[in-house]
């Protein structure tokens, strides 16, 4: 964000959205009128304050003089002590005249300098190379700087390097760290991945309605410009890789047959309604069904003891078991019309 730290009224403005600019170029100009009156006033009173040291150094040399050849005739015994104390202290205070002079200078010189810099600052260059984002200021507006810096253009140095800003939540946040890599799409390009790399992660917290995240930062590459400043990402952070894994559908682990289905009822409701203990019609069906699979075997659905892996919220890393690859693993049932 490009401010002024001078007000005035805007006589024009050389740069528009979307124009490249190069550092040291003119992009706005402020109305100059009063700041080079003051600018004039300021180098005046230079004038005027060189003329009174020149002044003081002159009434300085003449009371030293006097002074001198009064100590000479003292000494003598042709004067009287009185008339040498009156010429010494008018030496003292032309010596004192002259460095107040000399302060007044270097005090009009500051404020010369004051005013030249503001007359400098009346015209907004780009302190870099890059494009112009936005222009929030016209010709005829008044800049008004007085208690905060108003934005007059916001720049981007190099669009080809990006950073992308993540709101990580904060059960995720302890598995993320810097120089992991991240993937993400964007509205505008739906089916085109990026990649970028976590370079920062903020400490301080961020609660919006009752949720805690922590910002993240990411460098990206865009060396074609097709992303652009204020974007919405969706992003995945890649927190560990598995290769040449096994995977199952979670469908699978949570797939269980209608009788089952129908004894966890029984169950539940036992529990809120005891009822004597009927037989054991199902006991195959009780094992434990933690990490186990259903699969079609000889037309029939048999029951696999798997051992689960890493997952990414849509499919399980299968590490061992009974489960074969060869296997038609069952993930739900479709009811068809008579049945």
């Amino acid at each position: 964000e490009l401010s002024s730290e001078v007000s005035g009224t805007v006589k024009s403005v050389l740069v528009s959205e979307n124009d490249l600019i190069k550092q040291g170029e003119t992009l706005l100009v402020l109305d100059t009128t009063t700041l080079e009156a003051q600018v004039a006033q300021a180098q005046a009173n230079e004038v005027a304050a060189q003329a009174a040291v020149k002044q003081s150094e002159v009434s300085l040399s003449e009371a030293k003089n006097k002074y001198l050849r009064t100590k000479e005739l003292y000494v003598s015994g042709t004067v009287s002590q009185d008339s040498l104390d009156t010429l010494e202290s008018t030496y003292l205070r032309a010596q004192s005249n002259l460095v107040s002079s000399l302060a007044q200078l270097d005090q009009v010189r500051a404020g010369l300098r004051l005013q030249q810099d503001s007359l400098r600052k009346a015209t907004v260059i780009a302190p870099l190379d890059g494009v112009v984002l936005q222009r929030e200021i016209d010709p005829g507006q008044t800049v008004v700087a007085s208690l905060q810096a108003p934005t007059l253009f916001v720049l981007a140095k190099d669009l080809t390097h990006m950073e992308l800003y993540l709101n990580v939540d904060e059960a995720d946040i302890g598995k993320i760290s810097q120089n992991m890599m991240a993937e993400f799409t964007v509205d505008a390009y739906p089916d085109q991945l990026f990649t970028a790399k976590i370079s920062k992660v903020h400490l301080s917290p961020q609660t919006v309605d009752g949720v805690v995240t922590y910002e993240t930062h990411l460098c990206v590459d865009n060396p074609h410009n097709i992303l652009r400043p204020g974007m919405t990402a969706t992003a995945d952070i890649i927190v560990t890789e598995v290769s040449d894994a096994l995977l199952l559908p979670n469908s699978a682990l949570r797939y269980r047959p209608a009788v089952i289905q129908e004894e966890e009822v029984k169950s539940v409701m036992s529990q809120l309604f005891p009822r004597p203990k009927s037989s054991e019609s199902s006991k195959e069906l009780q094992k434990d069904e933690s990490n186990t699979v259903w699969v079609l075997r000889g037309g029939k659905e048999v029951q696999v003891a798997v051992e689960v892996g890493m997952t990414d919220g849509i499919h399980t890393e299968i590490k061992g078991g009974d489960l074969l690859k060869s296997d038609q693993v069952i993930i739900g049932r479709i009811k068809t019309q008579g049945n």
